[in-house]
């Protein structure tokens, strides 16, 4: 049955059905398949509140999602009745500005769609990290407020007529408002170069938000800039922010009034790494000529922007940091980076043509990290990115690592693939105790997955025998370290009951009322309610 002949209605119900089931990162995937699933996932995510970024078992949704989408969740929330500070500015300053805020006109140019992506990447997606009640927004805020949102809108008249209207003002070019930003990061990010000017002109510090220029970048410390995936951002200084989307007048502007830039500072770091993130070559070489330095004096930024470049998806300044002589194999300071080399972090994306052109770099396929759950197939097929997986099992990885980890990542497709490609990989051996498939099994029922603990049992792992210890036992280990319901699915598919002292039992995952003691796997706290929500597909 072809789903898009059925009444609007009906498709709708079955879509909203499908994304509570899949949950909201596989949602936002499955959109991908033609416009009609797309719009209808639109529809379900950002309008019929199936799913909820403020969810315990989605603790990061809030920080990983595209600026885009969450702008739509709360410009929706702010045609609600509940509420919360921010959901609450965005109403009040769409209201201010006579803005239409109802369903099916928040199309991406949407002025009031601007405004709640502008307070978007402010919003921590943790209620509890709202602080204070909608009443301690005072007039000065509010005013604070729909300065910044003129400011979004490149409304310089109405902004200048605000920053006039009172004595004293209530809006401040030099204050920050807490849900949007400061004013000369706003316009830098959005790319106003009328209000940068006048912002300047008057008053405004163009370091703030900024490092100071003795403050030396430590190579193996974090400069402070986050979301790779953002194209946008008012955070840091208003270089960062001008650099970050791309806007080679306003960064000019902001260079020709300023102090210039030291090659070993932390703000050119961050600078630098804003320009990588947003792909914009021309920008990286403005602000090495403003510091009067190349790529190659600078080999340890190059190294970070190489990372950055992988991180963010730019191909172009991965091609131009390589060609410049940054080591394609270069690996970070385990103790203060979340990632491996630049060919780990590309499989860990999904990014099939970066990891080719990484390999036809260089990059070591086998490359082994002092953290060694950063090895390029391991991320690969923990996040179930069977291209990926695929080229790099061509080039010598290991299949013991594919499937050890894609089992360890819920990713029941990549499984089935893996198994039919080797039907014997089960029984080989992991470790001296265990083999392949009894590993993978622990894996997946420690993670809670009846759909890879069926794919391996079926591949002829042993639910009850060939184990070395008792607390081996696929249904002891369930008992100890997973859950009722999983043990259940053990005992459907064959395998002995097994009495466990109840002192043994890790009892927050086994009853399941508590998500923050759940297995963390794809941004989801595995539970019975969310086990599908995990894996690529």
């Amino acid at each position: 049955m072809d789903l898009q002949t059925l009444p609007s209605d009906v498709f709708t119900l079955i879509v909203d059905h499908l994304v509570a089931i899949i949950g909201i990162y596989k949602a936002v995937r499955l959109r991908l398949v033609n416009q009609s699933f797309n719009a209808a996932v639109w529809s379900a995510i950002c309008n019929g509140h199936v799913v909820d970024i403020d969810d315990p078992a989605t603790p990061h949704l809030s920080l990983q999602m595209p600026l885009e989408l969450k702008a739509r969740i709360l410009l929706s929330r702010s045609r609600s009745a509940t509420k919360n500070k921010v959901v609450h500015v965005i109403q009040t300053v769409n209201r201010q500005f006579g803005l239409v805020t109802e369903p099916g006109e928040d199309h991406q140019c949407a002025p009031s769609l601007l405004i709640a992506e502008a307070a978007a990447h402010k919003y921590p997606g943790k209620p509890r990290q709202i602080r204070g009640d909608i009443k301690d927004i005072d007039a000065k805020m509010e005013a604070q407020n729909r300065l910044s949102g003129l400011i979004v809108l490149g409304d310089l008249a109405r902004a200048m007529a605000l920053l006039q209207d009172t004595s004293p003002a209530l809006a401040d070019v030099n204050a920050e408002s807490p849900y949007f930003g400061r004013p000369l990061q706003i316009a830098a990010a959005w790319g106003h170069r009328d209000i940068v000017h006048y912002l300047l002109d008057h008053g405004v510090d163009p370091h703030v938000g900024g490092y100071a220029e003795d403050n030396i970048w430590d190579p193996q410390a974090n400069v402070g800039v986050q979301l790779a995936f953002q194209k946008r951002s008012s955070a840091g200084s208003a270089l960062s922010a001008a650099a970050r989307g791309g806007h080679e007048d306003i960064a000019r502007l902001l260079l020709a009034r300023g102090e210039g830039l030291s090659p070993r500072g932390k703000e050119f770091a961050r600078a630098v790494l804003a320009a990588t993130i947003g792909g914009h070559t021309h920008l990286i070489n403005l602000l090495l000529q403003s510091a009067a330095t190349s790529l190659s004096d600078c080999p340890k930024l190059r190294e970070e922007m190489l990372w950055t470049a992988a991180m963010s998806s730019q191909s172009e300044v991965v091609q131009l940091l390589l060609d410049d002589g940054a080591e394609v194999n270069a690996a970070p300071y385990p103790d203060s980076r979340g990632h491996g080399c630049t060919l780990s972090i590309a499989s860990r994306k999904g990014n099939i043509a970066m990891v080719r052109l990484l390999l036809s770099c260089g990059a070591d396929v086998n490359l082994k990290h002092e953290r060694g759950s950063h090895d390029p197939i391991k991320v690969a097929a923990f996040n179930g990115h069977q291209e990926v997986v695929q080229l790099l099992l061509e080039q010598g990885a290991s299949m013991v690592s594919a499937l050890r980890q894609a089992a360890d990542g819920g990713q029941a497709p990549l499984v089935r693939w893996l198994l039919q490609k080797d039907p014997e990989l089960v029984h080989e051996p992991y470790s001296d105790e265990l083999s392949v498939g009894q590993e993978a099994l622990r894996c997946a029922i420690l993670i809670k997955n009846p759909a890879v603990i069926s794919l391996l049992v079926r591949a002829g792992t042993p639910l009850d025998r060939g184990y070395a210890s008792r607390g081996d036992s696929p249904v002891v280990w369930a008992k100890t370290n997973s859950a009722e319901w999983i043990v259940d699915i053990l005992l459907s598919l064959g395998a002995e009951d097994r009495e466990v002292d109840e002192k043994e039992r890790n009892r927050h995952r086994w009853d399941e009322r508590e998500p923050q003691f759940q297995m963390l796997r794809g941004g989801v706290r595995i539970v019975r309610r969310t086990w599908q929500w995990a894996g690529k597909y």
